[in-house]
């Protein structure tokens, strides 16, 4: 047993290799090829931008000549269709301290690591050939990010994409973007644990599950480092020595929603995969920001731009210095624009709550429904005890990073760095060189990173911030990490008061050891934070339940009542099950320039590590044509580990004058922290927040002289929110000559921020009498304190005529849905998009509930349609008294010559006058009211509405409309009765014979006076005398267990 020990702790405290193997299935035989580049555009809300599935965002011109769609190049544009940039290249960094270990002349790996290197895997960039990412010198081909065959369809250009619930089809071409498959879910070890043998074939691969469309947009794109060839010394994967890089695979999402609060925003989800066999200790992801804040389509204006951070927002920004954009940018400021860390890799192995989530007395805790203590939890392989909130806290008194000497039989803690999990072995240095057969006064090595690290009693022991190595011996890794402010030179240390794990202590219910949020991960099979509800939520692998569009049928884990990856609240769907380090670094350079910290171009391995080391934070001190470069980090990723990158793209208005702080640390404006706080909120609500219903689609338009018809479909209304279910409430109409609708009268925030525009006609469901609730202003705000408008109980349509517009004009038009959100759980009522996209060549993209159309005079000699009113007769039989109108509302479908003919279907009905004439005797009446009608074209010997109730469905008259081309409308009788006992024509007895001298008057009270009109149905009344007694009800029997009880007789009260 002795040998056995000894041969562990010699394994991993002196020996440095590599563990783990690649994955081998559908995905480990792909890898990036640069002839799988494609393009995609985002335009889902206000701000749209074009982008690559190498992981660039904004613009590109690099290896796009070929593209037929590359003309649609919008770097970051917003508002929507404004021509104004702001995002020109967006760029992902992923570097990694690594040490050599191959030896390319004799092709065989190394068994004692070499020298030290920082390697970076970015992206191609480079708009106009400036600052791009690596290439052979040789070959010219790229040494970067590359994108993986299978995620798009082969026979095009694009991106695969969702939007408005539907597969994105290439603009110019005209085809789809989805793929025959997708090689990810076809692959049963993929990352996500999600697997279909179909590779959900034909269905949208969305985040939530299949076909699953909770964003009104969604890419999806995978791409890796296998290009990078640049360091022939260090091989990422011993299973494969082509693959250059590190090693890692990027599984990428966009997404966007038009609803109010984020509709300035674009989501970036990246998880990140270490796919090699190569241990990385110390990585750090970094992203860049160039941009000439106030370009347009047609002009520059670089030179005056700067950037600021808030480290305690996770956010950075880019302004303008004095406000003013390019010759033609027009009179509005220019805006700011940043990015906000919504989610950043997590240290799952240093022993410490980053995030602060597992600790009851931070406002981050992340189980606010679950009791402090024991808590059973729902895990893959069932049920399971976990102590919420335990563990001691990093003491604020700094006394916990005080150096102390190392004595031999002081408890210390050695981490196995090659393990997976950094196993931790509790013991003292005595029983440790004993064991390794050492003498006590020999000194201990600790490999780590390709470096040895040595301890002997008497050492002192002084704990290093941000090196990813536990110094001091305490099972803690860089529990002193922090932040220099550069400007002050305070230190902040991060952690003070954040929960941690005591090694030392062998109580699980208080050590911190069975703290489900301390190291928490995205894999690790435990519903790490309580929420996943397995009424709700236990939908199996591909997230979809009966009654979901699109379901299949059960699949692997669907109600088994156990947690299954791809369920709603559980692992990769719940972005609060991850431990995240945050903001760590900010460089603000000058584009392509060198300085101290490198060359400033992007294939400066070197240089960009030291641009994002941990704690530091630098900005060029003035105004310039600068580049901004924020990180985060350090974190390890050993082999098969996955983390999770989330950020968000914001703009804002900007200040009149432009931004005048200075650079550097800054406080945010209040409206892009306002924005931040609302992406955050999205973030927090694991982007499954409430939605507005489905989009209309407009399925006609038709135009006429000063004229304008609309006609839509009924779908939104049936659509249900993921969180206040069937909350339908109407439909807005919207009209513009321009394509941004900037020429509609704007309704702002507090903030004086547009936040919508005013419509031109809307409908609502007549909901009298039910919902008030439903009518007028919502009860809930918007949170920049306006109430959005929910109607006046008008009634639904599905079509509508505009004669107010001008002959030779185009005009934009919009149908838009909108629900009455949910006043109970605070939820604000929320609009669908109405996507309109202008090209660069005047091209036009649009959503399915946008028409584009020009009216015009007829030609001349032209006859309208008309209905031939003299013909709108009753039968012979006829005994109806209401009338019959109708109303033209699309001409083209008028038949010529047709005949129709309209029945009724009568019911008898009987009503009590009680609530009528008050206080009068009991009286009934029958009439012969309308049940239905019937139409038919007798021309065509065709039954068009069969047994109506009066358009009590929407769809029939919109399905009238549609095919005929005509509605109708039916007018009763007014509602008025005269009551005049002075006539024996009005009231009397229906058979001659001597009957009581009874007089019928109506009742009088107050001031209502006799022979006074009352409201009441037109129709003739019949009252029936009865016995003494006729008034009052029976006697009623009935037990209660074997006690019979009695209701006695008792005579209606008719006051």
């Amino acid at each position: 047993m002795k040998k056995r020990i000894l041969y562990l702790f010699n394994a991993f405290l002196i020996l440095m290799g590599v563990t783990g193997s690649s994955l081998q299935a559908q995905m480990g035989n792909l890898h990036g090829d640069d002839r799988e580049y494609r393009i995609g555009v985002h335009a889902g809300n206000q701000f749209r931008t074009t982008f690559f599935n190498d992981g660039t965002w904004g613009g590109n011109t690099a290896n796009t000549a070929g593209m037929s769609i590359v003309k649609t190049q919008k770097p970051g544009e917003w508002p929507i269709n404004s021509g104004h940039w702001y995002l020109i290249d967006g760029c992902t960094f992923i570097l990694s301290e690594v040490a050599d270990n191959y030896d390319p002349l004799n092709r065989r790996f190394r068994t004692t690591p070499g020298n030290v290197h920082h390697i970076q895997s970015t992206v191609k960039a480079g708009p106009g050939g400036g600052t791009p990412g690596d290439k052979d010198p040789l070959t010219q081909s790229w040494w970067t990010f590359l994108p993986l065959p299978g995620f798009a369809n082969s026979n095009d250009q694009i991106i695969a994409m969702s939007k408005g619930g539907q597969q994105w089809f290439n603009p110019t071409l005209g085809q789809g973007s989805w793929p025959a498959y997708w090689p990810d879910i076809k692959d049963p070890q993929n990352p996500y644990k999600i697997y279909s043998a179909d590779g959900w074939a034909g269905s949208w691969n969305g985040y939530f599950g299949r076909n699953k469309f909770n964003a009104d947009e969604e890419s999806y794109f995978v791409a890796d480092d296998y290009a990078k060839q640049k360091f022939p010394s260090f091989r990422p994967d011993t299973n494969d020595v082509q693959r250059g890089g590190l090693g890692l695979r990027m599984y990428v999402r966009g997404f966007q929603w038009a609803k109010t609060a984020v509709q300035d925003a674009l989501f970036i989800v990246s998880d990140l995969q270490n796919i090699g066999t190569y241990q990385h200790n110390k990585v750090v992801f970094g992203y860049k920001i160039g941009n000439n804040m106030g370009q347009t389509n047609g002009g520059s204006d670089a030179g005056d731009d700067g950037g600021s951070y808030s480290i305690a927002d996770n956010l950075c920004w880019t302004w303008d210095e004095n406000g003013t954009g390019a010759s033609d940018w027009g009179p509005t400021p220019v805006g700011l624009s940043g990015a906000a860390l919504l989610e950043t890799p997590g240290n799952l192995y240093d022993g410490i709550d980053n995030d602060n989530d597992g600790n009851p007395g931070s406002s981050n805790y992340g189980m606010k429904n679950k009791s402090v203590g024991s808590v059973m939890l729902y895990s893959v392989n069932g049920l399971r005890t976990f102590y919420a909130g335990s563990g001691p806290l990093i003491p604020s008194d700094l006394s916990m990073f005080a150096p102390k000497v190392l004595k031999l039989d002081d408890k210390i803690v050695i981490i196995d760095y090659k393990d997976p999990r950094y196993r931790r072995i509790v013991t003292t240095l005595r029983d440790t060189l004993t064991t390794l057969g050492r003498s006590t006064t020999d000194t201990l090595l600790v490999s780590f990173g390709g470096f040895n690290y040595k301890f002997w009693a008497g050492d002192t022991l002084r704990e290093v911030g941000d090196n990813l190595f536990d110094d001091n011996l305490n099972g803690i890794i860089d529990e002193n990490r922090g932040v220099t402010n550069p400007s002050t030179g305070v230190n902040t240390f991060l952690y003070l008061d954040h929960k941690y794990i005591d090694y030392t202590s062998s109580d699980a219910t208080t050590n911190g050891s069975m703290n489900p949020l301390i190291d928490e991960r995205r894999d690790d099979g435990i519903d790490n934070n309580g929420t996943w509800d397995p009424a709700k939520d236990d939908a199996g692998q591909d997230g979809l339940l009966g009654g979901d569009v699109g379901y299949p049928g059960p699949d692997s884990g669907e109600k088994d009542g156990l947690p299954t990856p791809g369920e709603v609240h559980f692992d990769k769907t719940d972005i609060n099950e991850s431990d995240m380090v945050g903001l760590t670094a900010f460089n603000l350079y000058i584009w392509n320039t060198a300085d101290v910290f490198g060359t400033g171009k992007q294939d400066d391995d070197e240089g960009f590590w030291k641009r994002l080391l941990p704690g530091s934070f630098y900005a060029y001190p003035t105004a310039g044509n600068v580049e901004l470069l924020f990180g985060s980090g350090y974190f390890p990723m050993p082999p098969g580990d996955l983390q999770r990158i989330s950020y968000s793209f914001i703009v804002v208005s900007g200040p009149s004058g432009g931004w005048t702080s200075g650079g550097g640390a800054a406080t945010p404006p209040s409206n892009l922290l306002q924005e931040k706080t609302q992406v955050q909120l999205a973030y927090d609500q694991n982007y499954n927040f409430s939605k507005p219903p489905d989009i209309p689609t407009i399925t006609g338009s038709i135009t006429g002289d000063h004229r304008v018809t609309l006609f839509w479909d009924t779908k939104a209304e049936t659509s249900v929110d993921p969180i206040s279910g069937s909350d339908f409430e109407g439909y807005k109409i919207y009209r513009s000559t321009d394509p941004g609708w900037n020429d509609l009268t704007p309704i702002t925030d507090a903030f004086g921020t547009p936040i919508w525009r005013k419509p031109l006609a809307q409908f609502d469901l007549d909901q009298t009498g039910q919902n008030p609730d439903y009518k007028g202003f919502a009860s809930v705000p918007y949170q920049g304190g306006v109430y959005f408008w929910l109607g006046d109980d008008t009634g639904i349509r599905h079509y509508w005529v505009d004669t107010t517009v001008v002959n030779g004009t185009k005009y934009y038009y919009a149908v838009t849905s909108y629900d009455h959100g949910d006043a109970a759980k605070g939820i604000d009522p929320a609009e669908c998009s109405k996507f309109v996209a202008v090209n660069s060549d005047g091209t036009v993209e649009k959503g399915t509930n946008v028409a584009v159309v020009t009216p015009n005079a007829p030609a001349a000699g032209y006859v309208p349609a008309d209905l031939d009113t003299s013909k709108i007769k009753p039968g012979l039989s006829n005994t109806a008294t209401g009338s019959i109108s109708y109303k033209i509302i699309n001409p083209e479908l008028i038949k010529d010559n047709h005949t129709y003919r309209i029945t009724f279907t009568n019911r008898d009905t009987v009503y009590t006058t009680a609530s009528v004439l008050q206080n009068a005797a009991l009286i009934s009446l029958t009439t012969k009211a309308t049940r239905s009608f019937t139409l038919v074209d007798t021309t065509a010997q065709d039954t068009i509405i069969a047994n109506s109730g009066l358009f009590a469905a929407n769809d029939e008259e919109l399905d009238l409309v549609n095919h005929e081309g005509f509605t109708l409308s039916f007018l009763n009788n007014p509602g008025f009765m005269w009551v005049n006992t002075n006539t024996t024509a009005n009231a009397g007895w229906n058979r001659s014979g001597n009957f009581p001298n009874y007089r019928f008057e109506p009742y009088t009270s107050g001031n209502i006076a006799k022979q006074q009109v009352v409201t009441v149905p037109s129709v003739d009344y019949k009252i029936f005398f009865g016995d003494v007694g006729i008034d009052t009800s029976t006697a009623f029997g009935y037990y209660v267990f074997s006690s019979k009880r009695i209701l006695p007789p008792k005579p209606v009260n008719f006051t």
